[in-house]
């Protein structure tokens, strides 16, 4: 029996969204320059583009082959994590041509675009489930990634360290010393209730969309981001890659979890259309990448029963590009509604 919408919300409870089969890891890095340098203030085509080509040149076995006719791409690491291979699945993946990276990369917070020498560039990577067995394979391309050099003049980096984020809070454990090329521990696998503190979820929020957020709604993108296209985003994305690297499927009433997000109040909206210019190696010329930034005040019980699906999406990002560094968003809990 269908519940009506009127009634979603006593019935569904944040308990029912069991979303912790989705394992994950955030690396924190940290490189500086050598000498001094000016980098281009949009840092996410430089730095996906440069460990892109760095775990090629540490992975690739057969140099002369495309990536989707390669024999082994489906046991390469720069392949799964750059050049994801279609799968067949079933679930999310259904009519898919292409599926999520398992690679999510957080671009630093400043940006001064000329960095002097030993300043340094902090940014942070995620990897989602089964692809944080290629690690070891991430820090070499990484060291590749510094030593090719970053910007126009290429100049060259140096890594310094890699931690891995535990929490929600900011705690980091030492992974890998830079400059001792030695390894201190190895990445855990971490899921919702592990990272994010279990706090009595919050009524009212402020979502703030901090890097340029693409996503679609009836063929175009759409600005400013409703909280059903957030909340339809995050479920099809978290599934996809449940069910491709974790092997799990969601498991979310998710059309209760549409028709709850449709009772969200709008309460106050201050998202912008937002655009970034970027170059692309593959196309050969620059690219426009249109999106919504900005923060939008939410409110209303149905936040409160999809808080789990919220608080998720904050960790893998959502929309389009979010190897790119784009997608990011935080929830700022508004004070007395819990």
């Amino acid at each position: 029996m269908t519940t009506s919408p009127e009634n979603i919300i006593d019935t569904f409870s944040p308990t029912a969204i069991e979303i912790d089969a989705l394992s994950f890891t955030k690396l924190r890095v940290e490189i500086s320059p050598k000498t001094d340098t000016q980098l281009p203030r949009f840092l996410g085509s430089t730095l996906r583009g440069s460990l892109g080509w760095g775990l090629k040149r540490v992975t690739c076995a057969l140099k002369n082959e495309a990536c989707a006719t390669c024999i082994l791409n489906k046991r390469c690491a720069y392949a799964l994590l750059f050049e994801t291979p279609p799968k067949d699945s079933g679930g999310a993946l259904d009519g898919q041509q292409r599926i999520p990276h398992p690679l999510i990369l957080e671009l630093p917070n400043d940006n001064p675009g000329v960095w002097k020498a030993g300043t340094p560039l902090v940014f942070h990577l995620i990897i989602i489930g089964s692809a944080i067995d290629h690690f070891l394979h991430l820090v070499a391309a990484l060291y590749e990634l510094c030593d090719g050099g970053l910007g126009k003049d290429r100049v060259p980096f140096e890594l310094g360290r890699i931690d891995e984020v535990v929490n929600a809070n900011g705690t980091v454990v030492p992974l890998w010393s830079g400059h001792e090329r030695k390894q201190i521990n190895t990445p855990g696998s971490r899921t919702y209730s592990s990272f994010v503190p279990q706090t009595n979820p919050a009524n009212g929020v402020t979502i703030h969309f901090k890097s340029v957020t693409r996503l679609i709604s009836n063929g175009a993108f759409e600005v400013p981001i409703r909280p059903v296209t957030l909340v339809k985003n995050i479920l099809l994305r978290s599934d996809a890659l449940q069910s491709v690297y974790c092997a799990t499927p969601i498991n979310v009433n998710v059309p209760e979890a549409i028709a709850l997000a449709e009772q969200i109040e709008v309460a106050n909206d201050a998202q912008h259309a937002s655009t970034i210019r970027r170059w692309s190696n593959r196309q050969k010329k620059h690219v426009t990448l249109h999106g919504a930034k900005g923060k939008s005040e939410w409110k209303g019980e149905a936040v409160r029963h999809l808080w789990p699906l919220l608080r998720l999406g904050e960790i893998i990002h959502v929309g389009k590009a979010t190897i790119f560094g784009l997608g990011k968003y935080e929830i700022v809990e508004k004070a007395g509604d819990k």
